[in-house]
Order: C-alpha cells, then sequence, then structure tokens
C-alpha cells in the first residue's frame, strides 16, 4: 500500500469511545482531547506523575513520534495502586496471569476483579503496577491475589488512595512512598505542516558512486564525470528542456555561480530529452543551455545512468514512483550520494547539506528523519543502525550483482563489511562478485570468513570448492565439496563437482562413486550418466 503512495491512516483522526454499559458506546473523541490527526499506532496508560490518575503514552507513525498526555482532571473519586512479586518458582516474578480481587462494603456485595497481563493492546504494553478506580469507595476490606501458581493470598489493612507491593509469600502488604522525582517533561505547542515543497531526501547510508559516470556533450562526444575519495562536492541534475521548473532551477544555479564556486560545490547538469519515450530533441537542450548562458558543465545523460539512480532511488524509498524533473543528486566529499532533491532544488538547502554533511551514522538518522529531535544513545539501538546501515549496502551491492555491475558492486560489499564485520549476507555476496570478476584468492578467503560466520551453509562450502578449483588446488577443493555434502548429503551438485575434480586427479573409481550418489539424488542428470557410462569403458 505504502509502494503504491496511499496512506495507512487515509486521515483518519484518533476516535475514543465511553463504555455506556449494556453494550453500548459513546464516542468522545473531541472532548478527551484524544482525536488527534496523528497517524497514531499504541498505546500505554500509566500513573506518570503519580497524583493517581492514569496518563497515557502514544505512539505514531508521524510526527510526533511520541506523546505524553497527562491526566490533570480533578475527580474526587479514589484509587488502589498494586505493583504484584512473584516468588520466582511456582510464580513468575512480574506475576504476569495473577488476578486480583478487591472486597468493599462499599461496592453492594459486588468485588472489584483485575488481571496482570503482558501486552495491552496493538504494539503496546502499559505499566506493570495494577492501577485501580474504586470510585467513591473509601475503605477496603480486603484483598486477594490469586497467583498463578495457583495459591491464594489474602491482604488486610489496605488504605485507599495508596499504592502498595504485594509480594507473594509475606501477609503484610508494603506501603509505598509517591517518587519525590519531578515530571522533568514540559508540554509544547505542535507547529503547522509546512506547504509542500520540493522533496528532499538525505540518506542515512550515503552510497558509493561509479567511479566513473559517462555522458555525452552535446556534439555527441563521449564525456564521463570521475568520483573518488577525495574531491569537492557535485551537484548532478537531471531536467529536460521541455520542464518550467527545470528552467527555473538552471536559472538560479547560473545566477549563484559565484557561491557555488566559494561553497566548492561542482555542477553537472544533464538532459534527458529523447530518453525512453520523451520525443524531445536533445538539440532543444543545447539551444536552452546556450540561451541560459549556463557557467557549468551540460551534458546528455546516459539512459544507463539514469537507470542506476532510479534504481537507487527506489531500493531507499517506500513509494516506487518514477523519478520527476528536475531531479537532483549531491555527492558528497567521498564520492558518495548523500542527498536525493525531487521537484526544483531549493539552492539554500543544497549549500548547507553541502557543507555541513553529517560524518556519523546516528547524525546522518537524525538529518534523514526530517522531524526535530534526536536519538538515544544505547548500544542496541546503534547496533541496530549499523545493521539497517549494512542492509542498505548489502541490497545495493546485490542488485548491482544482479544486474551484472559486478565493478559498481564490489564497494557496496567491503562498505557494508567495514560497517558490521560479522554480516554473513554481505560477506557471501562480496565472495560471489570476486569470484565472477576472476580474483579467486581473494574470493577464496572471503568464503573462507562466510563459512566462519555461517557453518551449516553447504553453498559456501560449494562456491570455496569451486574456487578451489579454478585456482587448480584439486585436493583442497575435494575437502571443500566434502564439507558441503557433510552438511547436506543430498546436495547433488556437490557430488558432481567433487567427481570432476576426481577425474582431473585420475582417480575414476571415487568419481564413479560420485556421480552414482548423485544419480541416485536426481535420476534426470543425463550429462552426469554419460560422463559415468564413459568412466564405465574406461575402467574395462
Amino acid at each position: 500500500m505504502l509502494e503504491q503512495g496511499r496512506s495507512f491512516s487515509g486521515r483518519e483522526r484518533n476516535c475514543c469511545f465511553l463504555n455506556l454499559s449494556g453494550g453500548r458506546f459513546a464516542t468522545v473523541s473531541a472532548v478527551s482531547g484524544l482525536d488527534f490527526p496523528d497517524d497514531a499506532r499504541a498505546v500505554a496508560a500509566t500513573d506518570w506523575d503519580q497524583d493517581g490518575d492514569l496518563d497515557l503514552w502514544i505512539t505514531n507513525r508521524n510526527a510526533p513520534r511520541l506523546r505524553l498526555l497527562r491526566n490533570s482532571s480533578d475527580s474526587p473519586h479514589h484509587f488502589l495502586a498494586l505493583k504484584l512479586q512473584g516468588d520466582g518458582q511456582a510464580t513468575n516474578r512480574d506475576a504476569i496471569g495473577a488476578r486480583v480481587e478487591i472486597f468493599a462494603p462499599g461496592l453492594d456485595g459486588h468485588r472489584l476483579i483485575r488481571t496482570l497481563r503482558a501486552g495491552e493492546g496493538f504494539l503496546s504494553q502499559s505499566s506493570k503496577w495494577m492501577h485501580i478506580g474504586i470510585g467513591d469507595v473509601d475503605h477496603i476490606d480486603k484483598v486477594l491475589v490469586h497467583w498463578p501458581g495457583g495459591t491464594v493470598q489474602e491482604f488486610a489493612e489496605l488504605q485507599v488512595d495508596r499504592r502498595y507491593r504485594l509480594v507473594q509469600g509475606t501477609s503484610q502488604a508494603v506501603l509505598l512512598d509517591v517518587s519525590k522525582r519531578k515530571l522533568v517533561l514540559r508540554p509544547t505547542q505542535q507547529p503547522s505542516l509546512k506547504p509542500a515543497g520540493p522533496i528532499r531526501v538525505p540518506l542515512v547510508t550515503p552510497l558509493p558512486m561509479p567511479r566513473e559516470v559517462a555522458y555525452t556533450n552535446f556534439d555527441n562526444e563521449p564525456q564521463q564525470i570521475t568520483f573518488d575519495a577525495s574531491q569537492q562536492p557535485t551537484l548532478i541534475v537531471l531536467w529536460a528542456s521541455w520542464c518550467l521548473p527545470c528552467w527555473g532551477e538552471l536559472k538560479e544555479l547560473a545566477q549563484r555561480e559565484s557561491e557555488l564556486q566559494s561553497a566548492g560545490v561542482q555542477v553537472v547538469a544533464l538532459s534527458v530529452d529523447g530518453l525512453g519515450d520523451d520525443r524531445s530533441n536533445p538539440q532543444t537542450a543545447r539551444k536552452l543551455c546556450t540561451q541560459l548562458k549556463l557557467p557549468f558543465t551540460t551534458g546528455q545523460a546516459a539512459a544507463d545512468f539514469v537507470q542506476l539512480m532510479t534504481g537507487y532511488h527506489q531500493m531507499l524509498v517506500a513509494v516506487k514512483r518514477q523519478l520527476p524533473v528536475p531531479t537532483s543528486f549531491l555527492v558528497d566529499r567521498q564520492g558518495r550520494l548523500s542527498v536525493i532533491y525531487k521537484g526544483r532544488l531549493d539552492v539554500d538547502q543544497m549549500l548547507t547539506d553541502a557543507q555541513e554533511a553529517p560524518q556519523t551514522l546516528p547524525e546522518r538518522w537524525v538529518r534523514a528523519a526530517g522531524l526535530p529531535g534526536r536519538t538515544i544513545d544505547h548500544l542496541a539501538l546503534n547496533r541496530s543502525l549499523r545493521r539497517a546501515q549494512a542492509n542498505t549496502l548489502c541490497a545495493v551491492g546485490n542488485a548491482l550483482a544482479k544486474g551484472g555491475r559486478f565493478a559498481d558492486a564490489t564497494p557496496y560489499f567491503r562498505a557494508a563489511l567495514e560497517t558490521e564485520p560479522d554480516f554473513g549476507l554481505a560477506r557471501q555476496g562480496f565472495a560471489q562478485v570476486l569470484q565472477f570478476t576472476e580474483q579467486y584468492a581473494e574470493a577464496a578467503v572471503q568464503y573462507e570468513k562466510a563459512i566462519e560466520q555461517q557453518p551449516k551453509q553447504a553453498f559456501l562450502s560449494f562456491q570455496l570448492a569451486n574456487v578451489r578449483v579454478l585456482q587448480e588446488e584439486l585436493d583442497d577443493a575435494i575437502a571443500s565439496f566434502g564439507a558441503a555434502i557433510r552438511k547436506n548429503p543430498d546436495y547433488w551438485e556437490a557430488y558432481v563437482g567433487r567427481a570432476n575434480a576426481f577425474i582431473k586427479l585420475n582417480r575414476s573409481s571415487e568419481a564413479i562413486s560420485d556421480l552414482q550418489k548423485a544419480l541416485t539424488i536426481n535420476p534426470g542428470l543425463d550429462a552426469e550418466r554419460q560422463l559415468l557410462f564413459q568412466l564405465g569403458q574406461r575402467r574395462r
């Protein structure tokens, strides 16, 4: 649904319903103050300020990501707050599953029952404090706790409007003082959303650009842009002569050429006229460049470059749509794609991006969020960020390798492994690219490391064996084929590969044995059946 550009929420405001009993509910969304236009997901209840009523935490898919709704209503009603603790043997320490019964004279012979649960609705877990509203009841006779282990325990002399810890195996409730901590969160006014403008996509994971990007000038002569790890930022603009916003962007870039030079930003404006189904003429683009007296590099974009950049975009964003014109790409000083701008460029923003490119992964994450805020500096979160970056780099590398662009894929796998050295899928992809580009020695090293990280993967041992064959290290190849077979006894390809290695070493009896096993697993192997016949004839 997201990839089609549709919304999960459909612009629906949050709803709140009041239980009127008897299966009837009333909508109290507006009067409750809960009818925010947020794309809300989870709600958790807790007495955050410990004033005797429940407050709400709400998480959203959009901004603000987190809301605290503090309950400041003035009510004469009473409450009882209980913290249960199991003995850790018959009952879990958190006492999940315990049922509490409250007996009081003001309940007219009835009792209040609450159960301690793990999970409170979609994607949420409320506080494990049992916060029980008891209305105008001002005296409690007793509290019974049915522990999950099967025992029942009675606690007496509990007072209303108090907080207690009830520990399994003890008969006395422990009165807990209200925390002296101050509520450090302060309410803020949510700013109105600004009107939609040019779309700016800062990349959490900068993508290494190909070292050389080919294009042609308007005389149809081949040219190229070279990227390396020590260069000035480059802005590549894809535009068309029939696009009025493109005219405006090119004119502004020309007028601000001195600022661009001072900031060290070089501009390369590549026309897409005549590409694909576009019937426009590249010569029209040439005339426009002359008319506008553009002071920077211009030319005609190559179809494979447009396809490459479109592929980058589609892998990075949820909504899979064709790139508009103009679309501009900011390449940082390390030769990495850093920001994508769709629509007419905000030159001031681009200059800021070029000069203030964040270097650390958490900094890039904050920049890419598009919302004010910060990340939590926590080991688990940082590990998650690194794995997400390695996943992105590995996915791009695999896509490039699948398209036969092995040289372009290599830096992605290297970058993924620099981010997460134990990322087995990146190690495997890197090894395969090295194998396809006939870098057998390094491919063998990478396969060996991949096997250390994924020791149960028969495919890795099989691939290492194939590399050993290409290196003419047949004994090592036979050992690796054997490792693949031990991990997967039905791996007929490994039997065939080992048989061929045996043949090269004139070990025909062992080759025959392996071919027979391969044919037992896969009887439809005609070529292998013929080879087995030939070996049998030789032995006669």
